[in-house]
Formats: structure tokens, sequence, C-alpha cells
């Protein structure tokens, strides 16, 4: 079962992975989770280090620039072995921001 929550992106780790809290509420009381840790489902960025590092930090700075301290929806249903959840990102105006990562060339399609 898929869950959609929002979340307060408070950190891009890169282009692929995001840091932010996430509000519930449960029984009119409201719980906040603190850095919760989001692996973009279906997709892989170039990583910050090593030979890829150019192109890692200029995905990491475009995925900066379209989510990093704003609210997004976040759609998950499992977590990956590192125990960050495997979420599909949404804008409020729908974007999907995993396909958007892969059509302007800061990410490619993988299935994990």
């Amino acid at each position: 079962m898929s869950i959609a929550v929002p979340v307060m992106v408070t950190r891009v780790i890169d282009g692929d992975t995001i840091v932010g809290d996430v509000t519930v509420m449960l029984h009119d009381m409201k719980f906040t989770l603190f850095d919760q840790h989001y692996r973009l489902n279906g997709i892989n960025a170039p990583e910050i280090t090593g030979i890829e590092k150019p192109l890692g930090l200029q995905s990491k700075g475009f995925l900066i620039s379209l989510i990093e301290g704003k609210e997004i929806m976040v759609v998950s249903n499992d977590k990956d072995k590192y125990g960050r959840f495997l979420a599909d990102l949404y804008m409020d105006d729908g974007l999907h921001i995993n396909a958007h990562m892969v059509n302007q060339g800061f990410a490619e399609w993988r299935e994990y």
C-alpha cells in the first residue's frame, strides 16, 4: 500500500536522495518525524564523488533549486537496503520530480 504524505525538504544529499521532515495528524494531534531519508524511486543520478563528481554536483544543484526548502508530496511503499524510503516525489502542480530529473538529463531510469 502506497502512502502519500507532505514532506518539507530540509536537505538534498545528491541527485537522487533527499532528507525531509514529515508531519502527520492522528486523532487531532500533530506528529513530526524529522530527518527522514528518501531515495527517488526508479532513477539513478551521478555520484557526487569520484569520476562522476562534476555531473553529480550539477544533478544535486538542479534538485536543490527545484525542491530544497519546499513542501512536496512523497509517495512511498517500501525502503531500500539502507533504510531510506523509496519514493516518488511530486510538486504542488503535479510535476513528477523523478521523471523530471530524467527528462532534464540529470538522472537515468534504473529499477532496483
